[in-house]
């Protein structure tokens, strides 16, 4: 168990209520587990761990690779702030509070349990995601391994789902005026989904992107012309001049990855699921297109 003392926030851990402090104290973070849609809805407004119903301990982060090894614990139906019997902190000179006639001191902490079900979860739905933070500064995890420690917790290997990438940094200047707004909601959309959506859901996104940038690359704004924007993405692109290779075979990409996420044309086509690393692919392919256009750095 680990626990937090609300006035110091000081670190305990120990067996049951009985611990001792922790020095130095490791980054513990609250944490979401994401299984479906609907749950990044249960990410908190706030990081306070006094009203966490989970928490992630950090034991090692490399930043070159992006993997994160750590333990997870849980409320688990414990009221807070707990009892707890616990020895002098080390980073203290005097403790304070009730001491007990085997010097331990008594404290009213915030409680975490270790949680012993997260294999359970990839088992029962495979692409978990976990969520570390809260309000809009927040990072998303793929739990790469679970590995069972030998005081019984679960040690967690995580990777950053920052594999998806972000797209440049738009030049707003060289956007056509008219287009403007169309193309900065559009591409605002890829880069909130990226991170909290499925392969499928980028693809998608990336697609709709896509079709925004190359009617304004088109200039199909206004007239007869503008019935194009709503046409299929591969009209647009037979729009494009054949000496533009590169720029057709990105946008290409995009439209090709697109059908593969309806199940019956994977049937039809007997090709397999889109990964979170095809929704990658599409968001570099959409980069692409946008530097090549001169309208993002």
């Amino acid at each position: 168990m680990i626990a937090f003392d609300p006035n110091t926030w000081l670190m305990y851990e120990g067996l049951s209520n009985y611990g001792h402090g922790v020095s130095p104290a490791p980054v513990v973070s609250v944490a979401t587990f994401v299984q479906a849609e609907a749950d990044w809805h249960r990410v908190p407004a706030s990081g306070a761990l006094s009203g966490a119903p989970c928490v992630f301990r950090e034991d090692y982060f490399d930043p070159v690779s992006r993997i994160r090894r750590g333990r997870f614990y849980e409320v688990a139906g414990r009221s807070q702030p707990d009892d707890w019997r616990v020895h002098k902190h080390p980073v203290v000179a005097e403790d304070i509070g009730r001491q007990e006639p085997d010097g331990r001191f008594r404290k009213s902490l915030i409680s975490f349990s270790p949680m012993g079900n997260v294999s359970q979860r990839l088992v029962t739905t495979p692409r978990t995601l976990v969520v570390l933070g809260a309000g809009s500064a927040v990072t998303v995890w793929n739990i790469v391994s679970v590995e069972r420690a030998g005081n019984d917790e679960d040690v967690v290997t995580m990777r950053a789902r920052s594999n998806l990438g972000f797209l440049p940094d738009l030049v707003m200047d060289a956007i056509p005026t008219q287009a403007r707004e169309r193309v900065a909601a559009a591409v605002t959309k890829v880069v909130d989904g990226a991170h909290r959506s499925s392969g499928v859901t980028v693809v998608d996104l990336c697609r709709d992107a896509m079709g925004v940038i190359l009617s304004a690359h088109l200039h199909l704004d206004a007239g007869e012309d503008a019935k194009v924007i709503e046409k299929d993405l591969g009209a647009l692109i037979a729009k494009l001049p054949p000496e533009s290779k590169l720029f057709r075979a990105a946008a290409d990409v995009v439209c090709k990855l697109h059908p593969r996420g309806k199940s019956n044309e994977q049937q039809r086509l007997g090709t397999r699921d889109v990964t979170d690393a095809d929704g990658a692919f599409a968001i570099e392919a959409l980069g692409f297109v946008l530097r090549d256009l001169g309208w993002a750095r």
